[in-house]
């Protein structure tokens, strides 16, 4: 192999040797680099979408503790405005049966009763037979109608008076039982018949029952014996009806459209209705199943949650009546999806519809502990369905229920098909509604779509063309929008119990044994992947949280640099082989003619160059002229590189010194710049101080305020007793009537018995009379003024119990405004000591920059130096000239 070969092979294993080492090193490196790069892209969105997810399940327990407090302020307010209604009924109901007793017992002390009894029982033979003629007379003229017109004036449907042998010896309407024997053994179970055997010896109340000689409509009788002396002369009753207690209970104002007040009364162990439903079907004598009833019954007082006949969830208030002889309770029942679900006035949608609504809940559902769904917002097939033993008791919100009903606590139901949906995924959270007794009164639960995860997981940015999150539950099934088409388009994967609809990859494995890591696999399509995961803890469930991206996109960059670094070296490879060939040749031909211009070469003239036979001899002369030629070649290559690298030298000494100067004044600025906002930055932080001291005062006048509030509320509420008290008061007077107007009566009748002797005083008895109508008259008004002043210190209330949770809810606003500037001002210290450690950094940079511009110019002095030492050697330049301007003589 001669020189030239040997050259050539030499510089192309120096060039593509190395050339080959650096770009698979390049490669490698980039590749691994890039990767690390797609996985750390990966791991973040992973743990962002991790955070955002964790966010909002916080934020949807916090709604559910704010959901239980509304539901019970307005459970609570319902009951309270139950109770006023409730009470004010029960004494009006009280005191009709009290004023009946008054107006039974003056009547029977009245001294002329005793003998109207004897009177009229002269007019009935034993056979019963009224003389029709003698009773005229004894009514209309012996009598004045006087009965009759005590019978009108109280209100009642009739007065009957009962021989002490229990014959019916007067009626002011004269039915059927007028002239009846009431001790015959027929007639023992007849109504009248108890109620005079009753009556014998005391004053009794007889309940509502079916009175045949009123075409068997209700009746009842106050009865009181009749007395002179010590004996007995017979019984007068008066007989009431229905209406008087329906147009008491039924008075509906401020009830809403399902609220309604109803008498129950127990006779032979059983329980029937005392007055006529309003709103419902009920109606007097039909049977009561209602545990509230029960209770009511056993003297119990109190409120319950209880399903009616119509399997409707209502608040029940109860009490039990003081009726004497009477063994009745009184009822107020109002629907809870009216009660506590109220509407705004103005608006269509209750308070659940805009919660739901407001916070992106597919629905809402209070649940009776029977498992009875009694509200629900969308009202689809699960209303009124019991999640016990119905057909909706198997899925998450049956599920969820009972767990709640267990527990008594706060539970989460994973996603499932939820039929009622049309079996899209649904999950469900849900939280007691506790009584006084540690019961639970009611299960408040909400129905969470995928929608808002979808929200999360389908936000693509950064994720390229192929990158996907999704979350798959603990039955591997995807509980969020995937990609699963070969053209990579969005569609829903729903869950289903078949295998092959499960995603099993090992990311997802690894993730649901709680394991967070990265690697590649292949996903549920079978395509290779980036796969970054981690668990999804979702308080006692947890789920896969999966981030991926395709490799063949992943590593797009690195195939893209290793064509690159692939043509870079083809192209490196044929110009090394080029410029290899003319080297060679370079280095060869000139060694013959060394010898030539060895002198020039002496004198360090490298400018001329040698021609001639003798380099192309193979003796040791043209060995050495060869020698000498690869000598002056390689010296003369030095020499230029060397004045250029001089040239280059001096030129980048001056360009580092100006930029040293540039860079000088640059991190001057930029150090006044960072102390300017290092001084803006300690004025923020004062503002976050002053804004985290104004909250705090400002939630200390919030809760003044909510104090004041509840103040006002506690006066309203005096303020309705107070009126309540009033009411009571103008009974008394409205009795005071009653008995005036009794002793207007017996001063008539003594009067007429008195005739010409007792005209004056039948002229102070009317005027008696006259007094009692005045008298009434005031009474009514100042009923009529006490019920208005009573309706509006209601209306205060109600406004002042809506007005406490608003001022409350103001108070924790302002709170979490305190505690956000608190936040504020300590992440601004932060900021703030990190610029101070910036300004710190700035300042060396300006000292740097300084020893730097020192450096530059040591180095321009050098390269002045440099330049006079190889002045020394001539070479020729590219314009065929020494570069001194000097023409030497050839060789």
């Amino acid at each position: 192999m001669n020189l030239k070969a040997k050259l050539l092979v030499a510089f192309l294993a120096m060039s593509l040797l190395p050339l080959a080492l650096i770009a698979w090193i390049t490669v490698d490196h980039s590749s691994t680099a890039l990767s690390e790069q797609a996985f750390a892209q990966l791991e973040s969105i992973r743990e962002i979408k991790k955070t955002l997810l964790d966010q909002f399940f916080s934020e949807w327990r916090g709604n559910m503790d704010m959901l239980i407090d509304s539901v019970v302020s307005l459970k609570n307010a319902a009951i309270d405005k139950m109770t006023i209604v409730q009470e004010m009924k029960k004494a009006q109901v009280e005191e009709y049966f009290q004023q009946g007793i008054n107006d039974i017992t003056t009547l029977a002390n009245n001294t002329s009763l005793a003998k109207a009894v004897g009177d009229f029982a002269m007019v009935v033979d034993k056979e019963g037979k009224v003389d029709e003629t003698l009773y005229e007379f004894t009514e209309k003229v012996k009598y004045q109608n006087n009965l009759a017109q005590f019978k009108e004036s109280g209100g009642y449907d009739d007065l009957l008076l009962i021989s002490k042998e229990g014959v019916v010896v007067y009626t002011v309407n004269r039915h059927a039982d007028l002239g009846q024997d009431l001790a015959a053994e027929k007639n023992r179970e007849h109504p009248l018949s108890r109620c005079f055997y009753s009556a014998l010896e005391s004053v009794t109340v007889q309940d509502l029952e079916p009175y045949a000689p009123d075409e068997n409509d209700l009746r009842g009788f106050f009865a009181a014996p009749i007395l002179k002396g010590k004996m007995f002369l017979g019984v007068v009753a008066v007989k009431f009806t229905k209406e008087p207690l329906n147009r008491i209970v039924q008075r509906r104002k401020g009830m809403g459209s399902t609220g309604e007040t109803y008498l129950v009364g127990k006779r032979n162990d059983e329980i029937r209705y005392r007055s006529d439903q309003a709103v419902k079907t009920g109606v007097i004598g039909d049977l009561v199943v209602e545990i509230a009833a029960k209770k009511a019954l056993s003297r119990e007082s109190g409120v319950l949650l209880d399903m009616d006949q119509t399997d409707t969830l209502e608040i029940v208030r109860y009490d039990p009546l003081e009726i004497p002889g009477l063994q009745w309770g009184i009822m107020t029942t109002i629907a809870v999806e009216e009660a506590i679900a109220p509407k705004m006035e103005g608006e269509t949608d209750d308070y659940f519809t805009r919660f739901t609504s407001q916070y992106g809940y597919s629905d809402l559902f209070l649940i009776h502990p029977t498992g009875m769904l009694s509200y629900s917002v969308k009202h689809k097939a699960d209303y009124r369905t019991n999640l016990n033993t119905g057909l909706y008791a198997d899925t998450g919100l049956g599920l969820v229920f009972r767990q709640v009903l267990n527990s008594k606590s706060f539970h989460f139901a994973d996603f499932r098909p939820y039929p009622p949906s049309d079996n899209a995924l649904a999950a469900f959270m849900a939280v007691p509604v506790m009584s006084d007794k540690n019961k639970v009164d009611l299960v408040v639960a909400v129905q969470i779509p995928t929608d808002v995860i979808n929200g999360v997981m389908q936000e693509r940015s950064g994720m390229g063309d192929t990158g996907e999150t999704y979350l798959v539950g603990q039955d591997r099934q995807l509980l969020s929008d995937s990609m699963a088409n070969s053209n990579r388009g969005q569609v829903a994967v729903l869950p289903t119990d078949s295998q092959s609809d499960q995603i099993r990859t090992v990311a997802v494995e690894k993730a649901l044994a709680g394991e967070t890591g990265k690697m590649i696999i292949s996903d549920y399509a079978g395509k290779e992947v980036l796969s970054a995961y981690t668990p999804l803890n979702v308080w006692d469930t947890s789920w896969a949280l999966i981030a991926e991206i395709e490799t063949s996109e992943a590593f797009a960059s690195v195939r893209t640099l290793t064509n690159l670094m692939i043509g870079i070296s083809v192209v490196t490879c044929l110009f090394i082989v080029f410029v290899s060939v003319i080297v060679a040749g370079y280095i060869v031909t000139p060694v013959q003619q060394v010898a030539l211009f060895i002198k020039n070469m002496a004198k360090g003239d490298f400018s001329r160059s040698f021609s001639g036979k003798d380099a192309e001899r193979k003796d040791e002369i043209g060995t050495l002229a060869t020698a000498m030629m690869n000598m002056q070649v390689r010296i003369r290559e030095v020499v230029a590189q060397v004045k250029e690298v001089a040239q280059d030298v001096s030129t980048g000494s001056v360009e580092l010194r100006v930029s040293a100067a540039n860079m000088s004044k640059g991190a001057s600025q930029q150090a006044a710049a960072v102390e300017q906002m290092s001084s803006s930055l300690q004025e923020i932080g004062a503002a976050s101080k002053q804004n985290a001291e104004n909250a705090s005062y400002t939630e200390k006048i919030a809760q003044e305020t909510s104090q004041n509030a509840r103040e006002s509320q506690q006066i309203v509420d005096e303020t309705v007793k107070a009126m309540a008290e009033v009411a009571q008061k103008i009974r008394i007077i409205e009795r005071i009537v009653g008995q005036t107007r009794l002793l207007s009566l017996n001063a008539t009748i003594e009067a007429s018995r008195a005739q010409e002797h007792g005209k004056a005083f039948a002229v102070v008895a009317q005027e008696v009379r006259r007094l009692s109508d005045t008298t009434q008259k005031s009474a009514e008004e100042i009923t009529r003024l006490a019920r208005s002043s009573l309706s509006v210190s209601e209306r205060a209330g109600e406004m002042s119990a809506r007005l406490v949770p608003l001022i409350q809810q103001t108070t924790n606003l302002v709170r979490e405004i305190r505690a956000a500037s608190d936040e504020q001002r300590s992440g601004m210290t932060q900021v703030n000591q990190g610029m101070q450690q910036l300004d710190q950094v700035t300042q060396q940079n300006v000292s740097m920059a300084q020893v730097l511009a020192a450096t530059a110019e040591n180095l321009t002095e050098q390269a002045h130096h440099l330049q006079n030492i190889v002045a020394f050697f001539q070479i020729e330049t590219p314009n065929g000239r020494d570069d001194r301007d000097e023409h030497p003589d050839c060789v």
